[in-house]
């Protein structure tokens, strides 16, 4: 039987659980937070939610970090960035496995992802860029790979926080073409950063940033005041094709081709199931670490670098996760 460990069951770390007991091998689950009154939580979603293949799994609530036993199979470590490292440090200590799920954003600066690649040497290092493993995601891959090179693409967002879900974009395309991030460019960015809506303590920015890719095109992720859109619109010389991710529609010039919605994360541990029950031919669903490297660094260096200037501090990590 697999073991695999969730460290942080925080609302993502609860979906990863439940994402992990829809896998149809039986696996031991553990589970592990400072706050141990998220179990509870956590406990109420899995009792409620009734598609669970619950009988056929254990469930270990643990006590302490150390409490897991110590030959694992996978490490998902979903806290927040800002003890993301610290955590990983630790584990590395306590356990041995070869595999790794971290979930973005992976650390708060580029100085810190060094590290972080430093300690998981010679290990399988995942980011859950899990936008990826979406239907949707492959459907429009399918087509946008049998096209020429788009004029412009842009991303209408607003719907979700841009500094968070900007990581998942990026990875998006890069996926989509191929590519790789070459320059991030800020100055569209507000001078203005806000409170996290939904991530306490921490911050986020609205504006317009553009990633430039190896291939010579570029995104724009637009983020400005009043934009409540979630929309990916790629031109052509010929016609456009959009992408609606808040209701699935997608389009190629006005005609809509498909409706496929996004799914909720605890919709797919099936998906997921190559590199949670250990299938190498299929391990490649989710980026390593070492693929998101390059792009992971300039954009945290960019927005280090805009909020510096937007703010008037010398912080070496930025308020984000």
């Amino acid at each position: 039987m697999k073991s695999i460990l969730v460290v942080g069951i925080g609302n993502f770390g609860a979906w990863w659980v439940l994402s992990l007991s829809k896998i149809k091998s039986p696996i031991k689950i553990y589970c592990f937070d400072t706050d141990q009154l998220k179990y509870n939580v956590l406990k109420k979603r899995l009792d409620n939610d009734k598609s669970l293949a619950l009988t056929q799994h254990k469930f270990f609530f643990i006590n302490s970090i150390s409490d897991a036993q110590k030959n694992l199979d996978v490490i998902v470590v979903s806290t927040n960035a800002d003890i993301r490292l610290k955590i990983v440090q630790e584990l590395r200590q306590l356990y041995s496995t070869k595999n790794w799920i971290i979930e973005k954003v992976i650390v708060q600066s580029s100085d810190q992802l060094k590290t972080l690649i430093d300690c998981l040497h010679n290990q399988n290092v995942y980011v859950n860029h899990s936008r990826r493993l979406q239907p949707s995601t492959n459907f429009c891959k399918a087509i946008l790979r049998s096209k020429p090179l788009p004029i412009r693409v842009r991303y209408l967002g607003g719907c979700w926080e841009l500094i968070s879900n900007s990581f998942h974009f990026v990875d998006m395309f890069s996926y989509w073409f191929a590519t790789e991030l070459v320059k991030i460019d800020t100055e569209g960015l507000y001078n203005r950063w806000h409170q996290s809506s939904v991530r306490h303590g921490f911050f986020d920015v609205r504006g317009i940033l553009k990633a430039h890719f190896h291939n010579e095109i570029q995104l724009e992720m637009d983020w400005s005041d009043g934009n409540k859109d979630a929309t990916w619109i790629f031109e052509y010389a010929d016609g456009e094709f959009k992408y609606n991710e808040t209701t699935g529609e997608i389009f190629k010039d006005g005609i809509l081709l498909a409706i496929v919605p996004l799914l909720n994360f605890s919709e797919m541990g099936a998906l997921l199931e190559p590199i949670l029950i250990g299938d190498k031919k299929n391990s490649n669903i989710l980026p390593l670490l070492t693929d998101v490297y390059k792009g992971t660094s300039l954009m945290l260096d960019a927005y280090l670098s805009h909020w510096k200037h937007s703010t008037n501090t010398q912080d070496k990590v930025i308020p984000i996760s």
